[in-house]
C-alpha cells in the first residue's frame, strides 16, 4: 500500500481500492500467509474520522471478511518519519525543531529496520502468528525525550520540540 495521503486528497478511496485488490489477488493466488500493516479504526472507536487510519482498518476488516490467512501488524510512529515527513526544521538560532506537536504525552515509536526483523519472524513462524494482531514499540518517550536523545547523539546539533500554542492549526 502506498502513501497517497501525502500527495492526494482522495487517498482514502485509493488505499481501500488498492488494499482490496491486493487481498483479492492474494486469495486468488492461494497465498498461505499475508502480513498486513494496519492501524486502528478511529471513526469506529472514537466517533470522528481519521482517514489515514480508517482506510487501513477498512482493508484489514475486508481481509478478515474474505477469510484471507492474515497476521495484522500495527506500528506506531517510525523514528524515520522525522526525516521522511520533514518533521524537523532548522531554526534561525541554528537549533532544530521537531514538528510533532504532542507536548507532554509519551508516544510509542519504532525503527523501520527493526520491523523487518520482526516481520521475518512472523513469516518464519506462521502457525504461531496466523490470525493474530501484533502491536510493536521500540520505546515510549515524550517529544522532549526524543529531542534530548537526538541532541545527545547528533551533538553539537540541538533539537527541541514544537511548543503547542492555543492558536496552532493543523495543515
Amino acid at each position: 500500500m502506498t502513501q497517497y495521503f501525502i500527495e492526494r486528497s482522495d487517498f482514502y478511496q485509493l488505499e481501500i481500492q488498492q488494499g482490496k485488490a491486493v487481498a483479492d489477488a492474494a486469495q486468488a493466488a492461494g497465498v498461505e500467509h499475508v502480513v498486513f500493516s494496519s492501524l486502528d479504526a478511529v471513526q469506529k472507536t472514537m466517533g470522528f474520522p481519521c482517514l489515514l487510519y480508517d482506510s487501513k482498518a477498512h482493508v484489514e476488516e475486508y481481509m478478515k471478511t474474505i477469510g484471507l490467512p492474515v497476521t495484522v501488524v500495527k506500528y506506531p510512529l517510525y523514528y524515520e518519519s522525522y526525516l521522511s515527513l520533514r518533521l524537523v526544521k532548522k531554526l534561525e538560532d541554528n537549533t532544530y525543531e521537531i514538528g510533532y506537536a504532542i507536548e507532554g504525552a509519551a508516544m510509542h515509536a519504532v525503527s523501520v529496520a527493526d520491523m523487518g526483523f520482526a516481520v521475518r519472524e512472523i513469516f518464519k513462524n506462521r502457525a504461531e502468528w496466523l490470525g493474530r494482531t501484533v502491536g510493536f514499540s521500540g520505546g515510549k518517550h515524550t517529544i522532549q525525550q526524543h529531542a534530548d536523545i537526538l541532541s545527545k547523539h547528533l551533538a553539537p546539533n540541538v533539537f527541541k520540540p514544537t511548543k503547542v500554542t492555543p492558536t496552532m492549526t493543523v495543515s
